[in-house]
């Protein structure tokens, strides 16, 4: 009789959900110093994926008994076998996790989907006493991606004259003729700043608005790629009104960069309005018990139908508890507000106000018509006005040194769009973790068994937008949290935009 071979299990290998994955982590450095970190040490891992930011931040927590990291233990380890922290943004964290497919299995798990790749600037650590003896003691590491650590720390001689046409002397033309679109501006500083193999989506949007830049001396590459974005306003498709905000984000696995709008966000969240679209990625069921009396009725899908649902798992997409919020009063009376711009024309001397696109009511409009009738029948803009609003009784003036209306979007509209989406009402809820959820996509909330109509369903149920989520992971578990947001209602709310 012949012993059976044990292949040992490799200490990157741990099981979440029912699912194998590779976890590898290292810190290195320019040094030379390269430290593997055994995911038996692991406490916690934090990534966090947020749609507002296009780099990914996070926090490691690991066991570092006597701070053996850093520490020799013996004579007998060699003295470059520790980790020597430079703590100058170039103490690199690099972490793999992608799940592993067995040889029996049929899953096609596309790493563009389902892997996880970072090279992180660690950019503070702790170290955190546990017990009563100097083993009992972990080390954290607080991180975000090294490019943006890149960005944030460098001051660069950049122009917007970059872009003109060789055939063009800056200093022979005026400032109007030396303009170009924001989005290009945008491109091209990430290419000044990162490289010009920097990779960038074909959908990339140019922008409606111009500008005429130079980077200023004391600010860093952050400092003008945040001002550039500020000024952005997108460019015209179809029947939409000139202009509105866009969100840059890159891919975490190809790392190809995105400048996306508003509008084209929502276009591609559903077709013909009962279709999920390509950005529509999962569907949650929430998990409940149903009642049984004479004012319950069918349920019907609130979530547009899938042909080709990307991800669904009878574990993984169940929510067993959720946190709803509504927008606040708060917020609604501070942020959903009127918003006139005043600017001046100095070459012709006059004042001007741009109003009408900045009413409240107006800007709810705009909103139903380009993002929400395109994701329902009877679907309408979740929010609530009143007479004080309309009548221009809550006014908050901003002022612009734009002299064209659309780049005036960016001090005026834009503000009150972004307001509207991610200031709007809110759902979050943690569910055991895959790594093909990302930010910046859809996803559907529903039930699966009869329900009482109501109100609150109304908002609940339905395709969200989700806007952060939160990967945690431990030495036994992985979980999910996704922070979402939702511009409408299935239906419309009993509820007046005319009272006092």
């Amino acid at each position: 009789m012949t012993r059976s071979t044990i292949t040992p299990i490799p200490t990157n290998t741990l099981y979440y959900n029912n699912q194998k994955y590779l976890v590898d982590i290292s810190l290195l450095n320019p040094d030379g110093r390269v430290f593997p970190i055994n995911t038996a040490n692991l406490v916690n891992l934090q990534i966090v994926d947020d749609g507002l930011l296009w780099y990914k931040t996070g926090t490691l927590v690991v066991r570092n008994p006597d701070n053996i990291i850093e520490r020799r233990p013996d004579g007998t380890v060699p003295v470059d076998a520790n980790y020597v922290f430079r703590n100058d943004g170039r103490d690199i964290l690099s972490v793999k996790i992608a799940p592993i497919v067995d040889d029996h299995s049929n899953a096609e798990l596309s790493p563009d989907s389902y892997n996880m790749e970072f090279v992180f600037a660690v950019y503070d650590k702790k170290d955190i006493v546990t017990g009563n003896t100097v083993r009992d003691k972990y080390l954290q590491l607080n991180f975000w991606e090294l490019d943006y650590q890149i960005f944030s720390e460098i001051n660069v001689d950049w122009s917007t004259n970059n872009l003109l046409p060789s055939n063009l002397i800056p200093s022979l033309i005026t400032d109007e003729e030396r303009k170009v679109p924001t989005g290009l501006a945008i491109k091209n500083l990430i290419q000044f700043v990162l490289g010009e193999d920097s990779k960038f989506s074909t959908s990339w949007d140019t922008g409606s608005s111009k500008i005429f830049y130079n980077s200023l001396a004391n600010n860093n590459a952050i400092d003008d790629l945040e001002y550039l974005l500020y000024r952005h306003t997108s460019q015209k498709t179809g029947n939409q009104q000139e202009g509105d905000p866009c969100l840059l984000y890159r891919d975490r696995y190809t790392k190809t960069w995105f400048l996306q709008s508003f509008n084209n966000l929502f276009k591609l969240a559903v077709q013909q309005r009962s279709i999920a679209g390509v950005l529509h990625r999962e569907n949650f069921i929430i998990a409940g018990s149903s009642q049984s009396n004479d004012s319950i009725i069918p349920s019907f899908q609130q979530i547009p139908k899938s042909t080709d649902l990307k991800y669904f798992s009878n574990i993984n997409s169940i929510i067993t508890n959720y946190q709803f919020e509504d927008s606040s009063t708060n917020t609604n009376t501070r942020f959903f507000v009127n918003y006139p711009c005043y600017s001046n024309d100095l070459k012709n001397k006059t004042f001007k106000v741009d109003f009408v696109d900045n009413t409240v009511e107006n800007v709810k409009n705009y909103i139903q018509k380009t993002y929400v009738d395109s994701l329902g029948v009877n679907a309408t803009t979740a929010l609530t006005l009143n007479k004080t609003k309309k009548d221009a009784k809550i006014v908050k003036q901003a002022y612009s040194f734009q002299k064209d209306k659309v780049a005036r979007y960016a001090d005026s509209r834009n503000l009150l769009l972004k307001s509207m989406l991610f200031l709007n009402q809110s759902l979050a809820f943690t569910v055991p973790g895959t790594t093909y959820r990302q930010a910046n996509c859809f996803v559907g909330v529903d039930k699966n068994q009869n329900t009482i109509a109501n109100n609150f369903d109304n908002k609940l149920l339905g395709q969200w937008f989700v806007n952060k989520i939160v990967h945690t992971f431990t030495d036994e578990n992985y979980t999910n949290t996704l922070y979402t947001v939702k511009l409408h209602t299935n239906d419309r709310m009993p509820i007046s935009d005319d009272v006092g």
